[in-house]
């Protein structure tokens, strides 16, 4: 599919978070992952495709929120994650910017078919008040997958991000910078609760103490 130019600024702000991605390494080994950023006053948003790997402007292109590419181009096999975009966005009514990755850690608990709970402060201070919930297995942009990252996000409200089984993980935040903090914050949750496993179950914060120390 391909239609008009894009919009450079917003393109650039796509390809800055990718690489910010890729330099905090909070992707798999190969690469893969999306990202875009969402104009809500015109109801279009910019993505990349499924690499973020040597990610420019000219591999990012603008959709409206049904999925309809209005400039730049996308590849079939890209558009396949596009309704996890929009979808999200319209389960996120403040949401901004979606990221979706394969996070080594985190994607581990997916991979295990584990939810993630607050095990640090640095995950309450990002908003990682309560329990990070999972989404179920289901082949990568069908229907079913993007049913259940759907219900996943109305199950926990607060959380800005869902573990996808099997696959890899999802944030869903109200600006570029605020996801890549989320991201971060849960993949440093996943990496300490997984050293911490062999020295016991990790404590955790309740959520008294979670909503104490979070950022406003």
């Amino acid at each position: 599919m391909q239609a008009t130019a894009v919009s450079a600024e917003h393109a650039r702000r796509v390809v800055e978070l990718g690489k910010e991605l890729l330099a905090r390494r909070v992707v798999g080994l190969n690469g893969h992952g999306n990202v875009s950023v969402l104009d809500r006053s015109r109801g279009v948003l910019w993505m990349s495709g499924s690499s973020l790997v040597d990610l420019d402007e000219e591999k990012v292109a603008e959709l409206d929120l049904d999925g309809v590419v209005v400039g730049g181009s996308i590849r079939a096999t890209e558009a396949e994650v596009v309704r996890m975009h929009t979808e999200a966005y319209r389960a996120r009514p403040t949401a901004a910017c979606v990221v979706h990755t394969h996070a080594p850690h985190a994607t581990a608990f997916a991979v295990a078919s584990r939810t993630l709970g607050c095990v640090s402060e640095s995950m309450a201070r990002q908003g990682l008040v309560g329990e990070v919930p999972l989404a179920p297995y289901a082949p990568r942009g069908s229907i079913a997958a993007v049913g259940g990252i759907v219900e996943a996000l109305a199950r926990a409200p607060e959380s800005p991000a869902v573990l996808l089984e099997s696959h890899g993980v999802l944030v869903v935040a109200d600006s570029p910078a605020a996801a890549l903090r989320q991201l971060m914050a849960l993949e440093e949750g996943a990496q300490l609760a997984l050293l911490a496993a062999p020295l016991g179950e990790p404590r955790g914060l309740s959520r008294e103490e979670a909503l104490a120390v979070r950022q406003p």
